[in-house]
């Protein structure tokens, strides 16, 4: 199995460990649409989302991963699904934190060896 490269922050805590669906709050027609999707099969293979600093994106997105995956379709927190999400391990999950304004060669590496694994 290959190696990923993790970009967690140090002391900073993991989403699904603290945030439940009641502290999203602005995000409920985004939540909506998504679980739609999900309900249909047809949530896209990416999802981008941008903004400001500080909406809660680095909340929602491991969330609605977990949504997916959840083996009770509602992000759980217990099952094997959503505790890969939590690890940062799902091998079908990749997200990604771009604090600068540029996407770097090394990130266009990554999100292409994971597309193709």
């Amino acid at each position: 199995q290959k190696e990923k490269k993790s970009k967690k922050k140090e002391g900073k805590e993991e989403p699904l460990k603290k945030y439940t669906w009641e502290h999203l709050i602005g995000f409920e027609n985004t939540v909506e649409q998504i679980k739609k999707h999900i309900a249909g099969q047809t949530l896209p293979q990416v999802l981008l989302f941008e903004g400001r600093t500080g909406l809660g994106k680095g909340h929602l997105l491991p969330m609605i991963a977990a949504l997916h995956f959840c083996e009770t379709s509602s992000a759980c927190g217990s099952c094997s699904g959503c505790l890969w999400i939590k690890a940062g391990e799902h091998p079908n999950v990749l997200i990604l934190d771009f604090e600068q304004q540029a996407i770097k060669l090394d990130d266009v590496r990554l999100i292409t060896s994971h597309l193709h694994t």
